[in-house]
């Protein structure tokens, strides 16, 4: 009885010691979404070169949507050389501003945190196609095709801001499609898409695609500690299992 005792007591302890460490480094790898000294010094840089102003409680729908475009589209203008920031380094407003430089996993962190600056609710989200596998095949091959975009809280909705193009997700009358709803519309009819938007929508929404909230990367290799962890913020991962 004692030597059982004993026994239990041990493998508690490691069972205990495991898992405080699997939290540690899951914590220590978490990608943080708050704003820094430095992104706020840029992005009041930003705001004021390109005439933009944050939310305020008479700001009405259209002009979420101006806003929203407008960072969009100054995001796209900052990032003229279609070239990742390299593995490794980091990529934050800063960075993408000095560099003008940029894939959708730099161009949507700026993104995200410009309209957090403005004082839009704004989750990550990583896309990958579905097209050749299932969803969890497709996102541990690495030739899955995937993209990183935003979703923005409007006062009528979530919205889809895309970090390529300039796309947002709203149908002809000018109301927000959410990506959940998107995901759906790839196995029924097709959405009516606002005109002045559609010319512009990548071909990865109209085609089966999984996605996850707040993963960043799945190689771990875009932001601290630079390892094969992947890069992921755990409070934004959680709502993949309650808003898809």
């Amino acid at each position: 009885m004692r030597f059982m005792t004993k026994k239990y007591r041990l493998v508690s302890l490691f069972v205990g010691a495991t898992a405080l460490v699997l939290v540690l480094m899951a914590r220590l790898h978490e990608v943080k979404s708050s704003l820094t000294e430095r992104d706020i010094m840029y992005l009041q840089k930003l705001n004021q070169e390109f005439s933009l102003s944050p939310l305020d409680e008479n700001t009405s729908y259209e002009d979420e949507i101006d806003l929203i475009q407008k960072i969009q589209k100054a995001t796209l203008k900052l990032t003229p050389r279609w070239e990742g920031i390299p593995f490794g380094m980091t990529r934050e407003p800063e960075d993408v501003y000095q560099r003008a430089q940029g894939l959708c996993y730099d161009r949507s962190r700026l993104i995200e945190k410009w309209a957090k600056f403005n004082r839009f609710p704004v989750r990550h989200v990583g896309l990958y196609s579905t097209i050749n596998h299932p969803a969890l095949i497709a996102l541990i091959l690495d030739e899955t095709n995937s993209h990183s975009i935003t979703e923005v809280r409007t006062k009528k909705g979530w919205m889809v801001v895309d970090s390529n193009d300039p796309w947002l997700s709203l149908d002809r009358n000018g109301y927000p499609i959410s990506l959940s709803q998107i995901k759906k519309n790839t196995k029924g009819p097709t959405l009516d898409w606002h005109p002045n938007y559609v010319s512009h929508m990548n071909h990865v929404y109209e085609q089966p695609f999984t996605y996850v909230y707040g993963l960043y990367s799945r190689h771990g290799r875009f932001y601290p500690p630079y390892n094969f962890i992947p890069d992921i913020n755990w409070k934004e991962f959680l709502l993949t299992f309650v808003c898809s």
